[in-house]
């Protein structure tokens, strides 16, 4: 239906300001602003900020970690995939 909104929330939903996240100093020039706290589960959202030439040491996680570049061009190695 044209001009409806449907309003829906999950339970325990909130938004979240980017703004207002402590970042994490990742150190080397790479900042990490997490969207959910500590104790994860399955995924654990975040916001990274590198500076140009960059490198994070080759590392895993606990939950699964999503990754989308959002300007510049980067690398990432998965699976042992580049």
């Amino acid at each position: 239906m044209a001009g409806h909104v449907t309003r829906w929330a999950m339970a325990g939903s909130r938004i979240i300001r980017l703004d207002e996240v402590t970042p994490v100093d990742r150190g080397s020039g790479a900042m990490t602003y997490p969207l959910v706290g500590a104790g994860a589960q399955t995924l654990s959202p975040g916001v990274s900020a590198f500076d140009p030439g960059v490198v994070i040491p080759l590392h895993s996680h606990n939950v699964k970690e999503v990754v989308v570049v959002l300007a510049g061009e980067g690398e990432c190695e998965t699976k042992g995939q580049t």
